[in-house]
């Protein structure tokens, strides 16, 4: 435990200074960098019997929506996806008779590419929204207020399990905790850094995003599950892999993002 609140709190500290002193150039090669991590955790877990060639060129297809999120515009991130499936296909048609199973390596590489690259790249595309570093410490602070929220209650006062062919650990218990503590979350943002005041609106999509980024955690622990392994991966001391802590906002970024573009949460910063 000890270990895992050293690593957050220096994560936590690099995170701040990316989202608030940072250049955008050096926001976004940090985002290449971590998608680069993750896409090969990603490979390495759902691709693990196939040859490191067809690892390493999965990885580079998760990483175009980060290369495209750069121009800060939805439809260019849209191409992306379709850039990377179409390539996924390519290759696999060109090495259809070296390759076991090609369209089991089609359907994988294309979870992987949205799940790993369009949604999280979301994020960038967050940062050059009007008030894109306060709206990130929003959306973060509201992941991580539920994630640790749900972790105690469940530990402390969990007994009824929530999905156990998916996840063993996770209970209904933890998942109210965990909404609760987004709600608090997204409160004491909205009102102390972003002059909001609409309580009820927040709470409500604040719980939200907290409800999705939790969907998200499942999903990575339904990979995992589905590939035999712990964690997906082990840069991160007393956390696992780079995906076991962004799994969360990889849907929720996503979700924000719309939310916010559509005008529901802080229509004044748009």
């Amino acid at each position: 435990m000890t270990t895992r609140i050293i690593t957050a709190l220096i994560v936590g500290a690099f995170w701040l200074l990316l989202l608030f002193v940072a250049p955008f150039t050096l926001f976004w090669g940090t985002f290449i960098l971590a998608g680069t991590i993750m896409g090969w955790e990603f490979s390495n877990t759902v691709l693990k019997e196939e040859k490191t060639s067809i690892k390493v060129l999965t990885t580079l297809l998760l990483l175009l929506p980060y290369a495209f999120s750069y121009s800060g515009h939805l439809e260019f991130l849209s191409a992306s996806l379709f850039t990377g499936i179409f390539l996924l296909i390519v290759m696999v048609i060109f090495r259809y008779e070296q390759l076991k199973d090609p369209f089991s390596i089609i359907l994988k590489g294309i979870i992987g590419i949205v799940l790993v690259g369009f949604f999280p790249a979301h994020i960038v595309l967050i940062q050059q929204m009007p008030n894109g570093p306060l709206l990130l410490l929003f959306l973060t602070a509201i992941t991580i207020a539920s994630d640790s929220c749900a972790f105690f209650t469940g530990t402390f006062l969990g007994k009824r399990k929530l999905c156990p062919s998916v996840s063993p650990n996770k209970t209904v218990e933890g998942l109210l905790g965990g909404l609760i503590g987004s709600g608090i979350a997204g409160i004491l943002v909205a009102t102390l850094f972003l002059g909001q005041n609409n309580s009820i609106t927040i709470i409500i999509y604040s719980c939200l995003l907290g409800c999705i980024g939790m969907v998200g955690d499942l999903t990575e622990s339904m990979l995992k599950r589905w590939s035999g392994v712990k964690d997906s991966g082990n840069i991160m001391p007393g956390h696992g892999g780079l995906m076991d802590r962004l799994d969360s906002l990889m849907l929720a970024a996503p979700a924000f993002y719309y939310l916010q573009q559509w005008h529901l949460i802080f229509p004044s910063f748009v």
